[in-house]
């Protein structure tokens, strides 16, 4: 794979010029090569309707297979769903994310921090609680929290431990706090979700034509076929 970095004349990524800018302008003099934004990729189909606690707020809870464990199990079944039923469905397997970040009854998100659902998120114009596990999710997390100031940070320092022998731990407490902070009515939060719909406006015109994404596709694509312009 490093080989073929090498070897390539650029680099296409999932992410759009306005959102950051300077990081794609270092990036690109980093590696000597072009770099064409062409995101948020989750906006190319816009028919959204195709795809397819203790805070006492409605909330959507996907639990991947992966993540089931006898634990988790005996948890939910010993009266999680009694204390939250008429206001929280829990999904296990596979959810429409998309789908349900782009409807606007939801009010926040809960994420590991990979781009692709930070960038779907941004996409839905919903503010963030951030909960990284690992490598780049930390930095993501800095972005959203500290850059755009769009997240709540739920207060991770330490990676996910990947070998089995310990547990990343959040206690009901963060949950609960940074939920209320995210769903403030205060000052603080209507700021926060009010630079969150910018940012959602911003990925969609992005993709629209005559926006930054919808150009860099056209660049590449003349580029690719030998007829960019000088």
């Amino acid at each position: 794979m490093t080989r073929s970095e090498e070897a390539a004349d650029g680099v296409v990524v999932n992410t759009f010029e306005e959102l950051e800018p300077e990081y794609l302008e270092s990036y690109e003099r980093a590696i000597g090569k072009r770099v064409w934004s062409v995101g948020p990729l989750s906006l190319h189909d816009k028919d959204t309707d195709e795809h397819g606690a203790e805070s006492n707020r409605p909330f959507v809870w996907v639990i991947k297979e992966c993540e089931r464990c006898p634990e988790v199990d005996a948890w939910m079944s010993s009266g999680f769903g009694e204390r939250t039923r008429g206001r929280g469905l829990v999904i296990t397997g596979w959810a429409p994310q998309v789908v349900v970040l782009s409807h606007p009854s939801v009010g926040g998100f809960i994420t590991h921090c990979g781009w692709n659902s930070i960038l779907e998120a941004i996409s839905g114009g919903v503010p963030m609680i951030t909960l990284p596990h690992f490598g780049d999710q930390f930095l993501n997390e800095k972005f959203v929290v500290e850059i755009l100031k769009i997240g709540v940070s739920l207060g991770v320092k330490e990676p996910s431990p990947v070998t089995g022998k310990g547990i990343m731990r959040v206690t009901r407490d963060q949950i609960q706090s940074a939920v209320r902070s995210l769903m403030d009515a205060g000052k603080e939060g209507e700021e926060r979700r009010a630079k969150a719909r910018e940012c959602g406006e911003m990925a969609r015109k992005a993709m629209e034509e005559g926006g930054s994404s919808y150009g860099n596709v056209t660049r590449l694509i003349q580029f690719a076929t030998g007829n960019a312009k000088r």
